[in-house]
């Protein structure tokens, strides 16, 4: 497929996304407070409410799911075969959103972060937990103890949480830690356990990427959160976290489906199954294709701004209309590079 570069220069403009589940309050104390709405916390809140317990769901952003409905969109499966109980119901309910019955190929796994956290909300709403947005932990005092059981758990609105028991589902173990659980981070040395495949991995099948990918900007400045190197010993540990990763999904209808309609054949249709490259040799190209890639977005209004002060209203029109001319011809000119 072809690729024209586009540079976007506009106005500054401010968008609010939010989501909410809207609970009442639950009696106090819970049989269970689940502190993360990641989606093993989505998971641990349905199946203790599926046992009868009383759940109560804190979350301390706006959205469920973590990491499956926040841009990790291809999960790894390993044998995905083995999957079962909730998860594969999970996926199971993914799948059928897009007319697939079953999950018996690697791509009928892949959903939208739309579409699962709709799932995960229904499930917890199927399963009577009660669910609370924008509910951080407090830093300091944040848990209540009895020795070593927890009480209750206040967030940052100064509101108490009791419980009989508490699961921190959190990608950050805060609950843990203020708890006073013993913990680690990073990875373990391969000698530590005896495990081959611990620690620093060298050369990984599959895990290195398949073409050259720059580490530096224009001014050949490491790009932010890289290490600059070198690499530590294959099997060493260390105490780093691992890097976000994004894997977006893509529609392959629409504006190409005349080209993956050309592309398929009779036992393979790619508008109905979709097509995954692992790396560029196994792309497959639509000549006839264009692709709009946005390359860049700029705030002009201080462009705008500095244009027209202190001018009248009739000379500043004058002056705004002559400064957005320039911007848009600027524009063309690096969208033609």
């Amino acid at each position: 497929m072809n690729a024209q570069r586009i540079v976007v220069h506009g106005v500054l403009a401010g968008i609010v996304l939010a989501g909410a589940l809207h609970a009442a309050e639950p009696k106090p104390p819970a049989d269970l407070v689940v502190y993360g709405g990641t989606a093993s916390g989505v998971m641990t809140a349905y199946s203790a409410a599926r046992e009868g317990l009383r759940v109560a769901l804190l979350e301390p952003g706006a959205h469920l799911g973590g990491m499956v409905t926040g841009g990790l969109s291809a999960t790894d499966l390993g044998h995905f075969t083995i999957i079962g109980g909730y998860a594969r119901d999970f996926y199971l309910q993914a799948a059928a959103h897009y007319g697939v019955k079953s999950l018996d190929y690697p791509e009928d796994w892949l959903s939208e972060p739309h579409v699962d956290e709709a799932i995960f909300v229904n499930m917890l709403r199927d399963a009577g937990v009660s669910v609370y947005f924008h509910e951080r932990l407090r830093e300091k005092n944040g848990v209540t103890a009895a020795g070593r059981r927890i009480v209750s758990i206040t967030t940052e609105d100064g509101r108490e949480w009791r419980g009989a028991v508490f699961a921190d589902c959190s990608y950050e173990g805060d609950l843990m830690a203020e708890s006073h659980v013993s913990y680690t981070w990073g990875r373990e040395s391969a000698a530590e356990y005896g495990e081959s495949l611990a620690g620093v991995r060298a050369q990984t099948p599959g895990h290195q990427f398949g073409w050259a990918v720059s580490a530096y900007d224009d001014q050949h400045r490491l790009l932010p959160e890289i290490d600059p190197g070198p690499p530590a010993a294959p099997g060493s540990g260390d105490k780093k976290g691992q890097s976000y990763n994004f894997r977006l999904i893509l529609t392959n209808h629409h504006c190409v489906e005349s080209c993956l309609a050309e592309l398929s054949s009779k036992d393979n249709s790619l508008i109905d199954r979709g097509f995954l490259a692992d790396d560029r040799k196994l792309e497959r190209r639509c000549s006839t294709q264009l692709a709009d890639v946005l390359v860049e977005m700029v705030d002009v209004t201080p462009n705008v701004v500095k244009a027209i002060a202190g001018l009248d209203d009739k000379t500043a029109n004058t002056a705004r209309k002559k400064i957005l001319t320039e911007l848009e011809q600027s524009c063309e000119q690096a969208s033609a590079k």
